[in-house]
């Protein structure tokens, strides 16, 4: 897995938790649970809450510049 997987993961992964969200790794995959199911998510997913954390950390500082 190259960096950039591992860094989008690891954001994304921050996103479901700042939502309160459980997720569970399993090698290639990443789960979302919800009411004891588990529903894969696909890269595209993944990829979105990473961005949505991203964004979410810079609003964060644009509101902490004086």
């Amino acid at each position: 897995m190259n960096k950039t997987k591992i860094r989008t993961i690891e954001y994304a992964k921050k996103w479901f938790e700042l939502n309160d969200y459980t997720i569970h790794e399993d090698g290639e995959s990443f789960c979302l649970a919800i009411d004891g199911y588990l529903f894969e998510l696909s890269e595209a997913d993944i990829s979105y809450r990473a961005e949505l954390y991203l964004e979410s950390e810079m609003e964060g500082l644009r509101c902490t510049r004086v």
